[in-house]
């Protein structure tokens, strides 16, 4: 059975469930080892690239920090994401 994960609304659930889909699709049917550090994940299942290093820099202050994602962060995100 896959587990089954619920992100909040908002920029910080957006940018959690982005992480969370990226490491699951390139896992494949692979299990998830789930007491990896975020760093840990990219490195095991994600390519090394720019796109993947923010995506898990945003991941760690929208799961782990008091503030949320910015508006300047996201908005990056944004552009390095259609890129």
């Amino acid at each position: 059975m896959k587990h089954s994960a619920e992100f909040l609304p908002g920029r910080d659930g957006q940018i959690r469930k982005a992480f969370y889909l990226s490491v699951q699709r390139r896992a494949g049917k692979q299990k998830v080892d789930r007491t990896l550090t975020p760093m840990e994940l990219r490195r095991k299942y994600l390519r090394e690239s720019s796109r993947n290093e923010l995506l898990t820099s945003l991941y760690e202050k929208a799961r782990y920090a008091k503030t949320s994602v910015s508006e300047e962060e996201w908005k990056k995100w944004e552009e390095v994401r259609k890129s």
